[in-house]
C-alpha cells in the first residue's frame, strides 16, 4: 500500500459517505487486526449518500452532510489539498460536536472549524447535548 494513514482514513470516510454498495478489494490475509477494524467500522453500511454542502465553493466538495442518523446530524470533512486547510460548519443554535477519529468533543458552539492536514478527513456528529453521543460505538454509523 502506498497510501499513508491519513489517506487510508480518508478512503474509509469516503466509502462511508458514498452510501450504497461497499466493495473491498483488499486481500484479507495481508491485513492486520487494525486494518480489519477499519473495515468493520463501515458496518452497518450507510445506505444514503452524503450531500455536498460546498458544491460551488471548491473544485472538489469538502463538506458532506449525511443527514440525521439516529438522532445525530453527521458530516464528513475532507481536505483534498496538498496543504493544511480549515473547514467550517455552521448552525443557527448552539450544538455539541464529536469527532469520530480523534474522539474530541466540543460543547455549545454555533460554528465548528477543523484544520486538517493534507489528504486528511474527519467525521463529525452534531447534537443538542453530548448525551446523544452515547449512541456511538466503534462503527461510523450510529447504531440504534
Amino acid at each position: 500500500c502506498t497510501r499513508d494513514e491519513r489517506e487510508i482514513q480518508s478512503f474509509i470516510t469516503f466509502m462511508s459517505a458514498a452510501g450504497g454498495a461497499l466493495m473491498l478489494s483488499d486481500k484479507f490475509s495481508l491485513l492486520d487486526e487494525g486494518d480489519i477494524d477499519k473495515i468493520r467500522a463501515l458496518f452497518p453500511i450507510n445506505k444514503v449518500p452524503a450531500k455536498p454542502l460546498d458544491l460551488f465553493e471548491r473544485d472538489i466538495p469538502s463538506v458532506l452532510y449525511y443527514g440525521e442518523r439516529n438522532g445525530l446530524d453527521m458530516y464528513a470533512l475532507f481536505n483534498w489539498e496538498n496543504c493544511r486547510d480549515t473547514l467550517t460548519v455552521n448552525w443557527k443554535e448552539e450544538k455539541c460536536v464529536k469527532c469520530y477519529y480523534s474522539g474530541e468533543v466540543t460543547k455549545n458552539v454555533k460554528e465548528f472549524s477543523l484544520t486538517l492536514e493534507p489528504h486528511q478527513s474527519e467525521i463529525i456528529y452534531v447534537a443538542k447535548d453530548e448525551t446523544a453521543f452515547n449512541k456511538l460505538g466503534k462503527s461510523i454509523m450510529p447504531i440504534k
